[in-house]
């Protein structure tokens, strides 16, 4: 079991898994922003959420890392995440039980849940 700096434990394989995660998410995201005029709602909507991703990204690599963010910008890059765990949430239950849908939402949440985590484990200590 991994404990993230007096964290919440989790095991390698559940931090390994949730670091590829996030890769992966971060690397479609970036796929989609062509799609979206500049400067348009979705396209500053989807950049937040890479920013998000990325940092919680960085933190899950290299906990003992200095966060590059600002104390005063970690709730800019939680509410990202909370949404995502929102809608995920949400489409999770209207879709079918046991379907492939499913097991890739439930595995969404819990990634995002792991870095949300680890993120306010941080910002609480940056505040002491």
């Amino acid at each position: 079991m991994s404990n993230i700096k007096e964290g919440i434990p989790y095991h390698e394989e559940e931090l390994e898994d949730a670091r590829k995660h996030l890769h992966a998410l971060t690397e479609n995201c970036r796929k989609m922003l062509p799609k979206f005029p500049e400067k348009s709602p979705q396209h500053t909507l989807l950049l937040n959420r890479i920013r998000a991703l990325e940092v919680s990204y960085e933190f899950l690599s290299d906990p003992a890392r200095n966060c590059s963010e600002p104390k005063e910008s970690m709730e800019s890059i939680l509410e990202p995440l909370a949404s995502i765990i929102r809608k995920s949430q949400k489409a999770l239950e209207k879709s079918k039980p046991h379907s492939p849908q499913v097991k890739r939402l439930e595995r969404l949440i819990k990634t995002i849940t792991i870095s949300m985590e680890q993120l306010n484990l941080r910002e609480n200590r940056m505040i002491k």
